[in-house]
């Protein structure tokens, strides 16, 4: 596997800067025992990603002591500055821990050097020797779990259950676009909210009459929400977003029955002139659900489903057993509260799954979902192309672009 980190800085606060350099990593698995536990995997090679990534990850290169690099087999520590605060190992950094290494054994810091990106669209160049259903030289798509090593770099390895055969109609650009969003949509709405394309398009009102889904999906112009509003279009359903002014075009484009300017004016006002709503999906979280429950349908089995949730949070301030435990008490207990009033509270999380990948490039192919990409970079450009996902308020996917660099 190989690895080119480029230079990337970032003067976040003036008690905090990161400095990655350029360094080449190389590993060769050679032992018959080292094969053995890569029996189930794919090595694919990068053909394109999207820059995106996870809080936990990024967090925990910021939050790290010292980093240890090897650039051309010399041993070279890489000082960080670490900011004093709560958060010392990285948001999220005890959870991602403990599924990287559940026993403890290998050394802090270990991770290092830390790849980001979450998803790759590429061909398959090596499988495991139970991998039956892939074979070399298939196009593939994935969504990388964030406690692996991410998709920035010319190879990945995953296990064959979170990859799937990507779309015919798209190009590799194309397709980086999707996996990490449709995955967290998929488990988000169809595993949490119970949603499929069976039972969004027509819902029993009365004896007499049938009516689709209302969803409504709080902040519709991100990746995950513009994906969301494509499925659930194709599936029949009636989709009310909020937004800003400048991305109504956006998510009317891609289907969007009903749009709420938050910008002009309080949104909960004008969400609720509208009628209720089946399912409720949150990609804001913060104050949005002391209103947004009130927004659902009372006693018909409706959902909120969020996907901002303190489990990380918990998990750092509290370590695992104490977090998970508060975790477990403060779903309970809004689960419960809202209960009593006739909806259901949920919590949504990203969820690799090649399965739900297969799903969704059917739909793809049929002409039902379609990538929406805002700007291409380059791989020598991947510090650009962070700063830009640095900012904000995208109306599109940032990718960039591995193999077009090398064969020039």
């Amino acid at each position: 596997m190989y690895f080119l980190c480029q230079l990337i800085k970032f003067n976040l606060s003036q008690e905090l800067m990161v400095q990655f350099y350029t360094a080449t990593i190389e590993s060769v698995i050679t032992s018959s025992t080292k094969q053995d536990t890569h029996r189930l995997q794919c090595t694919i090679r990068m053909e394109c990603l999207e820059v995106s990534w996870s809080d936990s990850e990024w967090q925990r290169v910021i939050f790290s002591d010292e980093t240890r690099f090897c650039l051309g087999g010399d041993a070279q520590r890489i000082r960080v500055w670490r900011h004093r605060g709560q958060h010392q190992g990285g948001y999220g950094a005890a959870t991602m821990a403990m599924k990287r290494d559940p026993l403890s054994i290998n050394k802090a810091g270990s991770e290092f050097p830390l790849i980001l990106g979450r998803d790759v669209s590429g061909v398959i160049m090596e499988c495991g020797l139970d991998v039956s259903y892939f074979k070399p030289g298939d196009e593939v798509w994935a969504a990388v779990p964030p406690w692996k090593q991410g998709s920035l770099a010319e190879f990945v390895v995953l296990s064959a259950n979170e990859v799937s055969h990507k779309p015919k109609s798209l190009s590799h650009v194309d397709a980086a676009s999707l996996p990490y969003v449709a995955a967290t949509a998929w488990s988000a709405l169809v595993n949490t909210g119970g949603l499929n394309k069976d039972n969004s398009a027509r819902k029993r009102q009365d004896v007499y009459a049938l009516k689709c889904l209302c969803i409504l999906i709080l902040g519709g112009s991100g990746g995950v929400g513009t994906f969301a509003i494509q499925m659930l279009k194709s599936w029949g359903a009636h989709v009310t977003v909020t937004c800003s002014q400048n991305a109504e075009r956006l998510v009317r484009g891609l289907g969007a029955d009903d749009v709420v300017d938050y910008t002009a004016g309080p949104v909960e006002k004008k969400l609720q002139t509208l009628e209720k709503f089946d399912v409720i999906l949150d990609n804001i979280g913060g104050e949005t659900e002391s209103w947004a429950l009130g927004l659902l349908k009372p006693w018909c089995g409706a959902k909120y489903v969020t996907l901002v949730t303190p489990f990380l949070r918990n998990t750092d301030h509290l370590g695992i057993a104490d977090g998970m435990m508060q975790t477990g008490v403060t779903i309970a207990t809004k689960a419960l509260k809202h209960l009593t009033k006739g909806v259901h509270y949920r919590w949504g999380f990203f969820a690799p799954s090649g399965r739900a990948l297969d799903d969704i490039s059917e739909m793809v192919d049929a002409g039902k979902i379609r990538a929406v990409i805002e700007e291409q970079f380059s791989f020598a450009q991947v510090p650009q192309a962070f700063e830009k996902v640095e900012k904000g308020h995208a109306r599109g996917k940032t990718i960039v672009t591995v193999t077009r660099e090398q064969e020039e």
